[in-house]
C-alpha cells in the first residue's frame, strides 16, 4: 500500500472540525482534496474506506490479465445500457454513492424528517411505538450501513422479541418502507432497502356468525341480566351494523334516528360512505 501519512484524520483548531486529507490517486481531478467531519468517529471510518480502497488499487497491477481488460471492455457496453457513457462514469457514480453512505443522516433524522411533513399525533405515536420494539438507541445509527440483509436480520429480531403476529410484523414493514421511500424523495439518502423485503403471510380465518339458537340466547340472556345490552345486540344483529362505525363515531346512531312511525333506521355514518354514499 502506497505510503500516505494523510489518512490520518486531525482536528482543525480554527473549525473545530475533523480533517482528512484524500490523496490525489482516489481523485478524479487527479488533486487532494481534504474531507471535514464533525466527529473523530466519522473521520476515522472514512478513513478506513479510503485506506481499503488504495489496498485494493495496489493489487490492480499485477491483476490485470488479458481476461480482466476484456471484461472491462464489456462492461464498457454493459453501462451504456444503463445510461452511463462507460465504466469509468459508472465507478464514478458509484463512488459519489459511497461517499454519500459514509454520510448518510441517523434513522432518527430521517423519522424527524418525516414527520416534519406528516405532523399528526397519531404518525408520532406510530413511530414511538416502533422505536421502543427496537434495541435501545437503534434510531440512532447511521442509515449508510442499513441494507437489505440489515433490515431482513433487524426486523427478524424484534419478531422474536415482542412476539410480532404476522399483521404487526408486516404493519412495521410498512411504516418503514414509507419512511425511506419519503427519504429517498427527498434526497437525503439514495436507495429504499425495504421494497426488498417480503411481507409475511397472513392465514385467512372465517367470520364468526352467530346460529339462529346462538343468538336467541345471547338476547334472552341480556333480557334477563341487562335488558338495555338486548335492544343493542338486537339492532347490530338484524341491521348489520358495525359497533365502531355506527355506535362510537361522532355521527353515529342516536334515538332520533330511530324512526318508530316508519319502522326504519337511519345510519347517517358508516364505514364505507365516500364509496357509497
Amino acid at each position: 500500500m502506497p505510503r500516505n501519512p494523510g489518512l490520518v484524520p486531525y482536528l482543525d483548531a480554527q473549525s473545530k472540525r475533523w480533517i482528512l486529507s484524500i490523496p490525489a490517486s482516489l481523485a478524479k481531478d487527479c488533486k487532494r482534496r481534504k474531507e471535514k467531519f464533525a466527529t473523530e468517529r466519522e473521520a476515522k471510518d472514512r478513513a478506513l474506506v479510503v485506506r481499503k480502497s488504495l489496498e485494493q488499487n495496489s493489487k490492480l497491477p499485477g491483476d490485470a490479465t488479458p481476461d480482466l481488460v476484456r471484461s472491462a471492455i464489456h462492461y464498457e457496453k454493459v453501462f451504456q445500457v444503463f445510461g452511463f457513457s462507460g465504466l469509468a462514469e459508472a465507478c464514478a457514480d458509484f463512488e459519489k454513492r459511497l461517499n454519500m453512505e459514509q454520510r448518510s443522516p441517523a434513522l432518527r433524522e430521517l423519522v424527524k424528517a418525516y414527520l416534519a411533513d406528516y405532523p399528526k399525533d397519531s404518525t408520532r405515536k406510530k413511530w414511538e411505538w416502533l422505536e421502543a420494539k427496537f434495541s435501545p438507541g437503534f434510531f440512532d445509527h447511521s442509515t449508510g450501513t442499513m441494507d437489505v440483509d440489515f433490515w431482513r436480520d433487524e426486523l427478524a429480531a424484534a419478531e422474536r422479541r415482542n412476539a410480532w403476529a404476522p399483521a404487526t410484523f408486516n404493519e412495521a414493514l410498512t411504516m418503514l418502507r414509507s419512511l425511506f421511500r419519503h427519504s429517498v424523495a427527498l434526497g437525503k439518502i439514495t436507495r429504499n432497502p425495504l421494497e426488498a423485503i417480503r411481507q409475511r403471510a397472513i392465514a385467512a380465518r372465517k367470520v364468526a356468525i352467530l346460529e339462529p339458537g346462538q343468538l336467541r340466547d345471547l338476547l334472552t340472556r341480556c333480557l334477563n341480566e341487562a335488558p338495555e345490552m338486548a335492544l343493542y345486540f338486537a339492532v347490530l344483529c338484524f341491521g348489520g351494523l358495525r359497533p365502531v362505525a355506527e355506535f362510537e363515531s361522532s355521527n353515529g346512531v342516536t334515538w332520533e334516528d330511530v324512526l318508530w312511525s316508519q319502522g326504519l333506521l337511519r345510519v347517517r355514518d358508516t364505514k364505507n360512505q365516500e364509496k357509497t354514499g
